[in-house]
Order: C-alpha cells, then structure tokens, then sequence
C-alpha cells in the first residue's frame, strides 16, 4: 500500500470523507432514529467494524486499530499509508448539488479509464455537465 503520487505541482491530493447519517424533520420516531445513528457510530461499533477492515472515523479508534495491527505486517502499513494520505485530503465541496455533480462527473471520468473517450473529451464533457447543473442552481 502507498500513498499516491505527487501531482505536477509537487504535493499530493485527494478526497476524504465518509457517510453521514441524519434523524429527518419527518422521521415518524426519532427517538428511534438518533438511538440507531448512535449504535451505528459509537466506539464499539466502529471498533467492530475496523477489525474486519473499513477504516474507521474516531481518532480513538484508529489508535485502537493501529495498536490491534501490531501484529499485521500489512494491515500496519495499509493503515500507515492512509494516515499518511489523509494529511493530503480534502473534503468533498460544501454545495447542496456536490451529489448531482459527482452523478454527472464520474460517469465522464469512468469513460476516459475504459478508453472509450480521450481524457480531454470526458474532463470537457464533466466541465459542461457541472458548469449546466450550478447554472440552474443559480450558482454561477
């Protein structure tokens, strides 16, 4: 596992991010709801959830994950690796149309990865589709 590469202007990017979960305005039992989110989201739960791989969100965690990986040579380093990434990181853009947009966006990217256009073509083609989609925001 390694940290990826630097770009053209010499540092290293990416996203970082996770899901999140809410209680609704309309939720018929919220009481219910925020009960779930917390067992979801909970220490114990996601140190359930790291030690059969998915990395976890809790900085607690993640030194509990890293001390259990002492003796995993390869979980070790996977989680050095993303630690060592997520000093790159961003989080995903704060708009309300990021989801329409990455529904326009990687579909583009997807055709350059399988040849079926040039990277120009599908970066062009992303670039109209998210210019479109934050014009009919108002956005721009």
């Amino acid at each position: 596992m390694k940290v990826a590469p630097k770009g053209s202007a010499g540092i290293r990017t990416g996203w970082s991010g996770h899901h999140g979960f809410s209680v609704t305005e309309n939720c018929a039992s919220k009481e219910a709801a925020a009960s779930l989110v917390w067992f979801l989201t909970n220490e114990d739960s996601q140190k359930l959830e790291a030690a059969s791989g998915p990395l976890p969100t809790r900085t607690a965690v993640w030194d509990w994950d890293i001390q259990q990986a002492a003796s995993d040579p390869y979980k070790k380093e996977v989680l050095a690796a993303f630690q060592e990434e997520a000093k790159h990181a961003f989080a995903v853009p704060q708009t309300a149309e990021w989801i329409e947009i990455s529904n326009a966006v990687y579909p583009e990217l997807q055709a350059a990865i399988l040849g079926d256009k040039t990277s120009k073509q599908a970066l062009d083609d992303a670039a109209a589709k998210a210019t479109q989609i934050l014009e009919d925001a108002g956005k721009l």
